[in-house]
């Protein structure tokens, strides 16, 4: 604990660090909103205090729990009557997210949460091991990004368990990748991924410069490559010209061979579309080809997807499925 009745702790810390900047101190703000008159403990993170309830914190959390179980040392002077607790490494703003849960400010507000929610109060709660809030956006997260095909299905069209806006997508997408890589949540890396290349502008545009770690940059990209170049291993090989898959059943050779050379042509100008190779089948498709050779091509189409799901993760130089969720921090 560090306090002081002059002046804020981070300024006398900072002076202690290094003498040079005591011509340019930190200013130390409250915060508006969660500054409590009859609160009986101030957490200083970065230039912004709170003052909270330690029973509060201690309810949530057993590591302030067990931090306010000791005693004070007998001269440690206090502020307003209160211990100043200074938490380096913290960021300001993830504590405000995770305080706007713990103190809600309407009743059944908290619908879905943003990215940036997700990610604060997920830190936070590791960090701290309030259990309750770390399951639970752990669940948010995995729902959003699961490690089954079918669990995939339910959320592929649109964000289910975490608000983001379409153009925020990609975006979106990065900073889970960051928060699963700085966290150690590794079953959600695969489809983070993958949901950034789906969108197009995830690879093309500035998206991929948010990431942390420049090796996953590259990852990304060679990941995209490698989605596009090998079409003819992805549900799109019903499309490939030596594709090797018999059309016995086809009731207009002709035609059914030209509609499939058309819609290849067409994938293969948009090269976004190739890569999704978890895309789901297009109804549109089944109106240019026979009955025969649409119910042939379906087969193909769904084999190869349920194929490029279970090898999604290497697809990122990542491990398989079971390892990635044995590998989670929960």
């Amino acid at each position: 604990m560090s306090t002081s009745d002059s002046e804020p702790p981070a300024k006398r810390q900072r002076r202690d660090m290094d003498e040079d900047e005591d011509d340019h101190p930190l200013i130390i703000h409250r915060s508006n909103d969660y500054w409590f008159e009859d609160g009986n403990v101030i957490l200083q993170v970065q230039q912004t205090q709170f003052r909270l309830s330690k029973s509060i914190l201690s309810m949530h959390s057993p590591i302030f729990r067990d931090m306010f179980s000791l005693s004070l040392p007998e001269n440690e002077p206090l502020c307003e009557g209160c211990p100043v607790v200074v938490l380096p490494g913290d960021a300001s703003e993830d504590w405000e997210h995770l305080l706007g849960v713990i103190f809600p400010k309407d009743c059944f507000a908290f619908g879905d949460p943003h990215v940036d929610q997700v990610s604060a109060i997920l830190r936070l709660s590791k960090k701290y091991d309030l259990a309750g809030f770390r399951k639970h956006c752990v669940e948010r997260l995995k729902a959003e990004f699961p490690t089954k095909l079918l669990q995939f299905d339910n959320v592929i069209k649109s964000w289910t368990n975490i608000c983001v806006n379409d153009d925020d997508g990609p975006k979106a997408c990065v900073q889970v990748v960051n928060l699963a890589r700085e966290l150690g949540l590794y079953s959600i890396l695969p489809t983070a991924f993958y949901n950034l290349i789906h969108y197009s502008e995830g690879i093309h545009g500035d998206s991929l410069v948010m990431m942390t770690d420049k090796e996953d940059r590259r990852v990304s990209l060679e990941a995209y490559i490698k989605m596009v170049r090998s079409y003819t291993n992805t549900p799109l090989k019903w499309l490939a010209p030596k594709s090797g898959i018999s059309w016995d059943a086809c009731t207009s050779p002709s035609r059914c061979s030209s509609e499939r050379k058309e819609i290849l042509i067409e994938l293969l100008s948009q090269s976004d579309k190739v890569a999704s190779i978890l895309r789901v089948w297009n109804n549109q498709w089944d109106t240019r080809m026979c009955e025969g050779c649409v119910t042939k091509a379906q087969e193909v189409f769904e084999t190869a997807r349920k194929d490029c799901w279970e090898k999604l993760p290497s697809y990122f130089g990542l491990e398989d499925w079971e390892t990635l969720q044995k590998m989670d921090f929960e």
